[in-house]
């Protein structure tokens, strides 16, 4: 396959997750489990087999700024299969095993990121930038008059239409774009959104890597006016009592209270009820869900010895921990906690917790020296804003989150590849790779 071809893959991965979600995911044929996600990265695995083999080989055998991720990822990968194996070898059921070890196998994605910007150095730029757009226009649609729509991907009970994110627009061009001048429509626009979506855990990851980015670059007054920017937008809504009904699924309603009590209701359920009493402990409900169950995964992992080292293994029906989610069916069953340390934990016991986050480390190491060689940012505030995200809600243990998250990774990761003069030898074997 031509690596045009498979620039546009990536393209369309990055803003087909970026704009549905998780609505995205489940394109492929759903009753049979197949995804269009999985089944991407199965050609490339069968087809394209030696550009992830060449230069994670060369990662290996050679000093490069990659090759302590590269490291991490033998082991990650490879303490996975140990789960898999063990979750099968203790008879539970081989297509929730399967599931949960995506967990570990969509890391590999970060080639396909790594082997495609090589190739075409300004690919992650020219997403960013389409996938902002996009998101700006089609976020207006969807809160004007889209958001009613009642149409389902068939074959599924999820919604064809859902609400996007601005967060891309946020994080991405002021990290590409020279003149930020005639983006501001863009930008405020983003930013309703982000608040409009209502996801707490988003709302986190991305004040923090903004803060980061200002830091990185010696422009804190960029966050600062970012934060006066949010502030002026929730005391318009507030003084003028803009509201509107939430996206399906959210509840609630989009007003500047309610978005101000969705946010206080994580910490404080009584001070969340001065902005609505009415909803503050349904916002509250959602944290102490997740507490309860992080806790039940807490006693249990570490009520033995092996669970402590090797937690339950792949296939474990971790739902059943907590008495609220045992009655769920097979098919409807909630298999992540909304917490990846807490998911790792459950899974893997405190091994794959410390592998995990090691690898992670690797990658963050990486993307460091990528701002330091080049003075790009994008990368590591990225990861940044995903660790966060993926502490309080489903993210690196889902297609939706993690397969854009490492094909970006890797594109980000490319600029070393062709900035660093040591890196000749992974550079190498990404080249000859491209000649399909």
């Amino acid at each position: 396959m031509g690596m045009r071809i498979w620039a546009s893959i990536v393209a369309i991965l990055v803003c087909g997750y970026g704009l549905f979600g998780r609505t995205f995911a489940y394109v492929g044929i759903p009753s049979a489990k197949v995804f269009i996600g999985d089944v991407i990265l199965a050609v490339f695995l069968v087809f394209c087999t030696r550009s992830i083999i060449r230069p994670w080989l060369a990662g290996l055998l050679y000093s490069t700024h990659f090759s302590s991720l590269f490291w991490s990822l033998v082991f990650f990968i490879s303490y996975g299969s140990f789960e898999l194996a063990r979750g099968l070898t203790l008879d539970y059921p081989p297509l929730t095993a399967l599931q949960d070890f995506v967990f570990n196998v969509y890391p590999l994605y970060f080639f396909v990121g790594l082997w495609t910007a090589t190739a075409f150095p300004d690919l992650l730029h020219r997403i960013v930038r389409f996938l902002a757009v996009v998101s700006g226009i089609y976020g207006l649609a969807y809160y004007s008059f889209l958001r009613n729509n009642t149409l389902m991907l068939p074959g599924t009970n999820l919604p064809l239409i859902v609400g996007p994110s601005g967060s891309m627009a946020l994080l991405g061009l002021p990290c590409f774009e020279r003149d930020l001048r005639r983006w501001w429509p863009l930008l405020g626009v983003s930013t309703f959104l982000v608040l409009a979506g209502q996801i707490r855990s988003e709302w986190l990851g991305l004040g923090a890597a903004l803060a980061l980015r200002g830091i990185l670059l010696g422009k804190p007054q960029r966050f600062l006016w970012s934060l006066a920017f949010v502030a002026a937008l929730l005391t318009v809504g507030y003084w003028t009592n803009f509201d509107i009904p939430s996206p399906q699924g959210r509840g609630g309603a989009i007003s500047s209270r309610e978005i101000l009590a969705r946010a206080v209701a994580a910490v404080d359920r009584d001070a969340a009820r001065e902005y609505s009493s009415k909803n503050a402990d349904t916002y509250a409900g959602t944290v102490s869900w997740r507490q309860r169950w992080w806790q039940a995964i807490w006693s249990s992992v570490n009520s033995d010895i092996e669970t402590t080292l090797l937690g339950h293994g792949y296939g474990y029906p971790i739902h059943q921990l907590v008495p609220y989610l045992r009655q769920e069916t097979e098919e409807a069953k909630t298999r992540t906690p909304h917490n990846i340390f807490y998911y790792a934990l459950g899974y893997t016991g405190w091994i794959g917790v410390i592998i995990f986050y090691g690898f992670q480390a690797a990658l963050a190491i990486l993307l460091l020296r990528v701002w330091r060689r080049t003075g790009q940012v994008f990368g590591i505030i990225s990861w940044l804003a995903a660790l966060i995200s993926g502490h309080f809600g489903n993210f690196f243990e889902t297609p939706f989150g993690a397969i854009p998250y490492y094909l970006m990774m890797g594109m980000a990761s490319a600029d070393l590849v062709r900035n660093t003069a040591n890196e000749h030898i992974v550079s190498a074997q990404l080249v000859p790779a491209t000649r399909w």
